[in-house]
């Protein structure tokens, strides 16, 4: 290991704000397997006038492996330093230019919505590469909210990844240490079609029988949804704990309204959610406040960290939000990335 070096420079990590402690951590893990790591952490800000500036030196960026830190959503400050710093890694001469997002941004506008707005992640992959003056090398994303989003980049462009097994096996553990009878819920044919093989090789691993039920959401857009249908094991919700299973919870209201629906079919004993990204956006703390809420617990991966939201310690501490850290498996998707070998085993 000592003798080899990769072709793209030296590893270098660039943290969007927030991320820099993250990237603090992600160094003391990577050095642990003999890969040298720098970190280069740009300074943005605001003019007077409020146009956008960022500070970025050549040195640890020009001829190194630049990994750039961020996540979604992409409100128009992330996207803008985005945008801002990878055309100053670019220009700075880096060897290589790499994006994690692990929440790609507006991914849940991945379709053309009626007759007045289009799909834009092919639009945030084309800023992405013109900002990078054409040499962004891939983009990392976690459990995308749709498959079509791979399809916004050229061929190998975008790579997925998945937290879900992860955040699946320890509320299934947990679960098993109080409870009998699990039901595992796909609120809609989306999530079973993501989800179904993961929840049944974690079953498998941990020896356990579980039964599901399937939803019916109708989706008029993406902000307008009708919980309208249960199928499948219906009978088996009596009295078991209800494990839910998405991709993202934003108002959590999707959540509630999916809880109640369940609770109307039967008296379960708890409805826990389960979802790879906390965006927790808009009404979601009054809905995680409810008094006698339909909703026990949520499950969720860091993936969107929940350090820099205040707003959440007191559902973190009381255990109403579960999280499970990615940091190992980011820092091990980097690990590979930087020697050019594969990061499949992560999915």
């Amino acid at each position: 290991m000592k003798d080899r070096h990769s072709q793209h420079g030296a590893l270098t990590l660039v943290p969007m704000p927030g991320f820099e402690d993250i990237a603090t951590l992600l160094k003391e893990q990577i050095e642990r397997k003999e890969t040298p790591v720098d970190i280069a952490s740009p300074i943005f800000g605001r003019r007077s006038s409020k146009e956008p500036f960022i500070k970025l030196k050549k040195k640890h960026i020009g001829g190194h492996d630049c990994v750039i830190l961020t996540s979604g959503p992409g409100t128009p400050d992330m996207l803008v330093n985005l945008f801002f710093l990878l055309n100053h890694v670019a220009g700075r001469r880096a060897a290589r230019i790499t994006v994690i997002t692990a929440y790609f941004p507006l991914s849940r506008s991945d379709r053309d919505e009626a007759d007045d707005e289009f799909a834009l992640p092919p639009l945030i992959v084309s800023l992405m590469k013109t900002a990078a003056q054409g040499r962004l090398d891939r983009i990392i994303s976690v459990d995308l909210h749709a498959s079509q989003v791979v399809m916004a980049g050229d061929p190998g462009l975008i790579t997925e990844v998945s937290m879900f097994k992860r955040v699946f096996k320890q509320a299934l553990e947990e679960a098993l240490q109080t409870h009998d009878k699990i039901v595992v819920h796909y609120p809609d044919n989306g999530a079973k079609k993501r989800y179904e093989e993961a929840v049944t090789n974690v079953a498998d691993e941990l020896d356990c029988d579980i039964f599901t039920t399937f939803g019916d959401k109708r989706r008029g857009n993406s902000r307008d949804v009708e919980i309208k249908d249960i199928y499948r094991d219906v009978d088996e919700l009596e009295g078991a704990l209800v494990l839910s299973v998405d991709d993202e919870a934003a108002t959590v209201s999707t959540n509630l309204r999916t809880a109640n629906t369940v609770r109307e079919r039967a008296e379960i004993h708890e409805f826990w959610a389960i979802v790879t990204h906390a965006i927790l956006c808009g009404d979601a703390v009054e809905n995680l406040q409810l008094d006698h809420s339909p909703l026990d617990r949520l499950y969720v991966a860091d993936t969107v960290p929940l350090v820099n939201r205040q707003f959440l310690n007191p559902f973190v501490k009381s255990g109403k939000i579960r999280v499970v850290s990615w940091l190992t498996d980011l820092g091990h998707i980097i690990y590979h990335h930087h020697w050019d070998t594969s990061i499949r085993t992560t999915r």
